[in-house]
């Protein structure tokens, strides 16, 4: 099972999530460009602390536990909780730890419509979520 924190922030009033540009690889393979902040659970580590691990894994944010503003909103491969961030918080994307390569090749701030249209598939339902319950 995976889990992640979907990071959300306001741009002049207009709603954004933050999306990570996926490598090439899995942009062709889904058809689409963005990804969310998440990965899947070592052993024996909970939803919730896979989730705080991946973030900051993957975007360099650390959440604490306190921040989160929603969640966990699940499905049967995916658990995901919300947190709020100011938009000028720095976004760092390095290579991961064990592979030694970039998962990510960049970020964007999305508004829903682009997220809904440019977030992988599978994601568009947490996006969605989301949106409902900034």
């Amino acid at each position: 099972m995976g889990a992640g924190i979907i990071l959300m922030t306001y741009d002049n009033d207009v709603p954004k999530i933050l999306g990570l540009v996926g490598d090439i690889a899995t942009r062709r393979k889904q058809g689409a460009t963005y990804d969310l902040p998440k990965g899947t659970e070592d052993p024996g580590e909970s939803s919730f602390a896979c989730a705080l691990r991946e973030t900051q894994e993957e975007t360099g944010i650390v959440i604490h536990p306190s921040e989160i503003i929603e969640g966990p909103y699940k499905t049967s491969y995916l658990s995901m909780w919300m947190a709020e961030i100011p938009k000028d918080t720095p976004v760092i994307i390095e290579k991961n730890p064990i592979t030694g390569k970039y998962e990510h090749d960049g970020f964007d701030w999305l508004t829903e419509q682009q997220a809904l249209k440019l977030m992988y598939p599978y994601l568009r339902p947490f996006v969605h979520w989301a949106f409902n319950h900034f």
